[in-house]
């Protein structure tokens, strides 16, 4: 078996979504991480968002990853969004291209969606690390519904029931910002989340994170647009799902 390649057992499938623009530095080392998870019944789709560095050339070196190049590049949501279409997996864990798992974080989550049928997103703290080789943990908080429908507290490199999204729909690919923000929100419409108290992977911050491209005030604003926006759809959304 060559190097890279994921050995499968007993259990229910997590497919693993790795969105890359141009992390090609980074992404042996957040691919390597899914890999060397305890919990081996896992699928990796990395989408190589019409990358111009060796993003391709790394994924190359994997004979076991679905892999999906775009001829130009599109919002995050949109890859992950392709990445769901994709995935086999019961469960799906999205994962940012420069950033990287503990090697325990995907049995934790498994074991808390296998055991609590009541929640459909689990979401751990993690540690921040800075080009300078410092590391920072962020500590987030429990669940609380009341909380989440005034501010996000919940990382993208969070683990779902697939099913939900049945319910809930796909991402929205309008949204070049929190969108996983507004993905939560409508994931615990009919969930519940859990939070795991410990760092269970590793959050890159740079100069290209996405999250820094835009000033606080900026990201306040959609914040607020994003919860109006979601109350005003909720009973929309509602009867939807009563007449399924």
């Amino acid at each position: 078996m060559m190097k890279g390649s994921v050995q499968m057992i007993e259990g229910n499938k997590v497919s693993v979504i790795i969105p890359c623009f141009n992390y090609g530095r980074y992404l042996k080392e957040c691919i390597d991480s899914v890999l060397q998870q305890s919990y081996k019944n896992v699928e990796i789709i990395v989408i190589n968002n019409a990358s111009e560095d060796n993003t391709e050339e790394v994924c190359m070196q994997y004979n076991n990853i679905v892999y999906i190049k775009n001829k130009e590049p599109h919002y995050a949501s949109y890859c992950r969004n392709q990445g769901i279409k994709r995935a086999k997996g019961e469960y799906i864990l999205f994962l940012d291209a420069d950033d990287y798992l503990d090697a325990s974080y995907i049995e934790k989550a498994v074991y808390i969606l296998d055991n609590n049928k009541n929640i459909g997103l689990v979401y751990t703290d993690c540690y921040r690390i800075y080009d300078n080789g410092e590391k920072k943990y962020w500590k987030s908080e429990n669940y609380n519904r009341n909380n989440l429908l005034n501010y996000n507290y919940i990382t993208n490199n969070s683990i779902f029931r697939k099913s939900l999204v049945n319910l809930v729909g796909m991402m929205d690919e309008a949204l070049e910002i929190l969108e996983d923000y507004d993905f939560w929100l409508r994931i615990t419409e009919v969930s519940d989340a859990y939070r795991i108290p410990e760092p269970l992977f590793y959050y890159r911050k740079h100069d290209k994170n996405k999250s820094l491209r835009n000033t606080h005030e900026e990201r306040l604003k959609k914040t607020n647009e994003i919860i109006e926006r979601y109350k005003i759809n909720l009973e929309k959304r509602k009867a939807l799902r009563d007449k399924k």
